[in-house]
């Protein structure tokens, strides 16, 4: 998907690559770089969302390259993931910067809450999230959120043999 505004992706939503081939899956905003084009997948919980690519790259950003460039919010949260993201031995990348001043806190470049992202065999996991939101409190480059006490409400962030690589800052602060 690509646009110049945002991306939603709501409760029941399934995708899946056909059985024996790969599918590349990638959220691409903010298309006319104008700073706006955040991407939220809104689950009810991990599993009534749920995305998988048979091996495929899984892609979040923005700009002139959804690979290598942010996806830009300013409201809240620039990635907001609750579902699965499986690649199945593919790469996932997510690039996601909050640019909002909306509010004391919670202004997150991604934020995982009930998320699953996980990849098998050599696939990696790479997450760059920033938050130009000043330091108040709660505002973060990623917050993988745990709201409760039971295992469906955490995050869960895992790669077979490949490696994770998590960078979030506040430029702000």
């Amino acid at each position: 998907f690509k646009t110049p505004g945002s991306i939603l992706i709501n409760s029941g939503t399934h995708v899946t690559g056909a059985v024996g081939e790969t599918a590349h899956f990638t959220l691409w905003t903010d298309t006319d770089n104008n700073l706006v084009g955040d991407i939220a997948l809104k689950g009810a919980t991990n599993s009534d969302l749920t995305i998988s690519t048979n091996g495929g790259k899984i892609i979040m950003g923005g700009r002139h390259d959804p690979e290598l460039s942010w996806a830009y919010s300013n409201s809240v949260h620039a990635i907001d993931v609750r579902g699965t993201l499986d690649a199945g031995g593919g790469n996932i990348v997510m690039h996601g910067v909050s640019n909002s001043d909306n509010g004391p806190s919670q202004n997150i470049g991604i934020y995982l809450n009930d998320s699953i992202l996980r990849t098998s065999g050599i696939g990696n996991i790479t997450l760059y999230g920033n938050s130009n939101s000043g330091v108040n409190d709660g505002n973060s480059g990623i917050q993988a959120y745990l709201t409760g006490t039971t295992h469906q409400e955490g995050a869960t962030i895992q790669a077979a043999s490949g490696n994770i690589y998590m960078r979030g800052y506040n430029t702000m602060g």
